[in-house]
């Protein structure tokens, strides 16, 4: 099963008229992948704290903005996410039940009306302490919107299984929730300080098997030819990757965040045979391995929460990094037997 992460923002379908809404213009691009292929499951997109203005959801919450999140002051929040001189984008009041049930509306309507198998709950390790640490907010009003993003993001798994009982699926980005059927570690890390609960990424991936969770692996700053971040960071992160995988992970590496940003690049790694994992990944000395029925070997060195000395040695005897460090990989697993 293929799962195509949702097209949002302003990626979406460059083609369709500029008057319609956001939802409409995703619904359309993910029909058509579904023409092209009906056993991929898609998923929409929405913000679970952002209310872009682009979406027909926005002007729904702004004809009541007592479902908008306010300050201490009273004042509508607008947050700045890339330039102070900007207006800002206002936030959903999820301590608010009914602008939860707004929120989820949106989907249900969606999911009414088209075959999309899930959503994509983007801003899904949110919380008011870090997302909202300038906003003037009683403690009080940060617990209950901390609480209020947890059950809309649980509600919403509710409903997408009440329209896809078998092919349902959301995914949060940067936090396990619990009932909740998948996570997209957004910045695949040694040491992950913005996911919730915060650990080791390679941990945390090894952990979703045993609740039944997809997982959907992404780096950045991960150029595919000769860029700055090139190999370095793709070695890394998919030699972690093939440490922690189990069935239903995924690993993507892109330089970005728009389609020709990496996102429709196939690396040849990723035809490559592994065969089942004799077991699972393992750390001796600061040291990860794994192997595969393939003959496909995987070592990461991790000091510090930090990554280094990736080798992925495939089956077809080719290399995944530096053969220097392979070389080294291989005589320490020989020398202890």
């Amino acid at each position: 099963v293929k799962i195509v992460a949702a097209l949002g923002k302003d990626q979406a379908l460059e083609a369709e008229p500029a008057r319609k809404h956001q939802e409409v213009k995703i619904v359309a691009a993910l029909e058509k992948v579904k023409q092209f292929n009906s056993s991929t499951r898609t998923l929409f997109y929405l913000n679970t704290i952002l209310n872009f203005p682009q979406y027909d959801l926005a002007e729904r919450f702004f004809a009541d903005e007592s479902l908008l999140l306010h300050d201490a002051a009273g004042q509508v929040v607008r947050l700045k996410l890339h330039h102070e001189s900007s207006a800002g984008l206002t936030i959903f009041d999820l301590s608010n039940i009914a602008a939860r049930h707004l929120w989820l509306s949106a989907i249900d309507d969606v999911m009414s009306k088209s075959s999309i198998d899930g959503v994509f709950a983007d801003r899904g390790r949110a919380s008011a302490e870090v997302d909202l640490r300038k906003v003037n907010l009683t403690q009080a009003k940060r617990s209950v919107w901390d609480e209020g993003h947890v059950l809309l993001i649980q509600q919403l798994m509710l409903l997408v299984k009440k329209h896809r009982p078998e092919t349902g699926i959301v995914i949060p980005n940067g936090a396990d929730i619990a009932t909740v059927n998948g996570r997209m570690f957004e910045n695949f890390k040694g040491n992950d300080t913005t996911s919730v609960p915060r650990n080791n990424d390679i941990i945390a991936l090894q952990e979703e098997e045993s609740v039944g969770r997809i997982a959907e692996v992404h780096k950045d700053n991960c150029a595919s030819g000769t860029g700055q971040h090139a190999p370095l960071v793709f070695n890394e992160t998919l030699a972690a990757f093939l440490v922690g995988a189990a069935p239903y992970s995924y690993y993507g590496c892109t330089e970005g965040w728009t389609l020709d940003a990496g996102w429709m690049v196939w690396r040849p790694e990723y035809s490559k045979p592994l065969g089942k994992p004799l077991s699972v990944g393992r750390k001796v000395n600061g040291m990860w391995s794994r192997s595969f029925s393939s003959g496909t070997h995987v070592w990461l060195k991790e000091e510090g929460g930090e990554w280094s000395q990736p080798c992925i040695q495939w089956s077809d005897g080719t290399v995944t990094g530096l053969e220097v460090d392979c070389k080294a990989h291989r005589l320490t697993d020989w020398v202890r037997g």
